[in-house]
């Protein structure tokens, strides 16, 4: 379990500069912060809480996909 938390930790600046490179940064900004709301601050124990944090997840990553299609630079 360690393992993989060291590994997600890792990979979250190399994602945010990812979304930066393909110019859509606040949706990778947004679906970082959904994804520490939920795994690391406890919103996945109740019902309510982690369908807002999915419904939040689900709509940064549509976000990012039709700015990178659309070639939106939002910086």
């Amino acid at each position: 379990m360690e393992h993989a938390r060291i590994l997600r930790w890792s990979l979250l600046p190399l994602c945010l500069l990812q979304s930066y490179t393909l110019g859509v940064p606040w949706q990778g900004l947004s679906l970082a912060l959904g994804c520490i709301l939920h795994n690391e601050l406890g919103l996945h124990n109740h019902w309510f809480s982690k369908s807002l944090c999915n419904a939040w997840g689900y709509a940064s990553f549509n976000a990012g996909a039709l700015g990178v299609l659309f070639g939106t630079f939002l910086y």
